[in-house]
């Protein structure tokens, strides 16, 4: 099985809790459900559950700064059931302007699929973006989720400027009503680190940034082909003399 994430839904809120948009999910022993959400730094994620009855747990979290300005916060459910209108509930212990997305990792491990989990909050003015290793990967086909955010008012645009070519899976850009972020995938082919850049096209110097990588599931290939039955010495000449 080739391992891949897309996203499920997204959505922001101005209040202390957010819903995200119902889609359609897989679910099963090789999906992993991860919820990647930028909030206030004065509100702390209280619960996260979703409308398919599944468990979810905090994998990271994190904020730039002492006091800290955006925080990430990263939760995930291995092997969850999935389905149609599929949503994701974050609620918070105060207001917390969060932006919300929920992604589903497919073809991943049955058993203990995440591998790496990082955060990192760079400062880095007068240059107006992040460098960030992902750090060596356990095997080399996963798949590496990031989420960026930044302070960024107006309309920042999220992208990675590295060789990497990350893809952009979700994006909240109302810096003046909501904590923007975006959520990028990498499907890997080898263990190396990765010193990715990343930018908000803003010129904002203080990032949150959190990385987690799941681990592809063992596939197995077609069946081996099956060999006939060897020929008696007859058969074999039996075409030579026009039988």
């Amino acid at each position: 099985m080739t391992i891949d994430a897309v996203q499920i839904g997204r959505n922001s809120s101005s209040s202390n809790a957010v819903t995200t948009t119902g889609g359609t999910s897989t679910g099963g022993a090789n999906s992993t459900f991860v919820l990647m959400v930028s909030h206030d730094p004065g509100a702390a994620v209280t619960s996260v559950s979703d409308n398919k009855g599944n468990s979810y747990s905090m994998v990271r979290e994190g904020g730039y700064g002492t006091p800290s300005l955006q925080r990430v916060t990263v939760y995930e459910c291995v092997g969850g059931v999935g389905g149609a209108g599929h949503t994701c509930t974050v609620n918070f212990d105060a207001t917390a302007y969060p932006a919300a997305h929920f992604i589903e990792v497919t073809g991943a491990a049955a058993s203990s699929p995440r591998d790496i989990s990082v955060y990192s909050a760079p400062y880095n003015n007068p240059n107006p973006s992040a460098v960030v290793n992902t750090g060596a990967l356990a095997q080399a086909a996963e798949v590496v989720l990031a989420i960026i955010a930044t302070g960024a008012a107006g309309s920042p645009s999220y992208s990675e400027v590295s060789a990497y070519s990350f893809t952009k899976l979700s994006e909240e850009t109302d810096g003046d009503n909501y904590w923007t972020s975006a959520v990028f995938k990498k499907v890997t082919a080898s263990t190396s680190s990765m010193a990715t850049q990343w930018t908000d096209g803003a010129a904002e110097a203080q990032y949150s940034i959190a990385f987690v990588s799941y681990k592809e599931g063992a596939g197995g290939g077609p069946p081996p082909t099956s060999m006939p039955p060897p020929r008696s010495q007859a058969q074999r000449i039996a075409p030579l003399l026009g039988f």
